[in-house]
């Protein structure tokens, strides 16, 4: 089995192979755990070659990982739960359904109001009258289970076009469920070197299909990385990470200079660093101050270059969103010693008219 391809980012994983880096059985769990390439069952038989074929090991207890002493067990435990869930998900009896669903040309999440008997009337419902090319938009998909008896639990799935299961989240689980389920591979940290460095645009490997399903989203102008800047500012700090004394996957941060609807750059921290590439562009309309940010932290430009970039992009951007001439007659921009902007809507159509 190949564990590099359990990797979300195209880049950092072909900068591992570039370094012949061997995965240890904890970190090879967690690639599979994260991924978001693979099908639940994919992943359920990934786990199982990793118990047949990797070592064992105990798992160190860290802030939010309790201990366990055989990796492979745990793993069994795992793979027995999602399946418990699973089994559980498809009872439809004393539940109703109700589902959301990602279409590639509407960029943002919609959720169906009205309430289903089973998973399948969620998707005969959604592929009603859908052909093959129109399915494939279907990006993401999701449905939500909510139990009408007394244990109130809500389970959440999310599927690929062929409903098949990508991963599953249960609400109003037992603690010791929940210890397993979510606390023991989100727990762990990992420092895995990547190729990025100042100044490279980053984005989610995934923001193209969900551009709207994170709290910071779009083109990121990189400051740093956590492993990165641990190994070169701070090893001991780095060691206690690596003992389990700080962090989990939350603390394997990027952080740099997010964009805005409005153009404006502001600063954030986010993670999974292993989810991001380096972004090629296009840059366009206000992500071309992007491009100027990008290669001023990389000392390419200076600093009246990046002025002039910030003053002319925010300017364009505003006279675009004023749409002088959708709200005005000609005769009254003439008026108001705006011709220059009616001779430009006027040469814009001759040339569109043209083509």
């Amino acid at each position: 089995m190949d564990l590099y391809n359990y990797i979300n980012s195209e880049d950092i994983k072909e900068h591992l192979k570039s370094l012949s880096y061997q995965f240890n059985s904890i970190e090879a769990s967690w690639l599979v755990y994260q991924s978001g390439k693979y099908t639940l069952e994919e992943k359920i038989s990934a786990w199982n070659w990793i118990i047949e074929n990797m070592p064992d090991c105990e798992v160190k207890e860290r802030m939010n990982c309790s201990y366990r002493e055989s990796l492979h067990e745990t793993l069994k435990a795992y793979i027995n739960l999602m399946r418990k869930y699973v089994q559980e998900y498809y009872e439809s009896e004393g539940c109703v359904y109700t589902y959301g669903y990602y279409h590639a040309g509407y960029d943002e999440w919609c959720n169906d109001l009205e309430i289903y008997k089973t998973v399948d009337d969620c998707f005969d419902d959604l592929f009603y009258r859908c052909d093959e090319e129109e399915k494939n938009k279907y990006v993401g998909i999701r449905v939500i289970r909510r139990s009408l008896l007394q244990d109130k639990r809500t389970i959440e799935a999310y599927f690929n076009q062929d409903k098949e299961i990508l991963n599953i989240n249960v609400y109003g689980e037992a603690d010791d469920e929940s210890e397993l389920s979510t606390q023991f591979f989100d727990g762990m940290w990992f420092a895995f070197p990547t190729p990025f460095k100042k100044g490279d645009a980053v984005i989610r490997y995934d923001e193209k299909k969900y551009p709207a399903d994170r709290l910071e989203g779009g083109i990121l102008i990189l400051q740093g990385c956590t492993p990165e800047w641990l190994r070169n500012q701070d090893p001991q700090r780095m060691q206690k990470y690596l003992d389990g004394r700080n962090g989990d996957t939350t603390d394997m941060n990027v952080w740099g200079y997010f964009q805005d609807e409005d153009g404006r750059i502001y600063a954030e921290t986010t993670y999974n660093y292993m989810d991001f590439e380096l972004y090629r562009g296009p840059y366009e309309g206000k992500s071309r101050l992007m491009k100027a940010l990008s290669s001023f932290l990389q000392d390419k430009i200076d600093l009246s270059v990046l002025l002039s970039a910030y003053r002319k992009v925010i300017l364009d951007e505003f006279t675009k969103d004023v749409m002088l001439t959708n709200w005005y007659t000609d005769e009254e921009l003439e008026l108001a010693g705006l011709s220059d902007i009616v001779k430009l809507e006027n040469q814009s159509k001759t040339k569109a008219m043209s083509k």
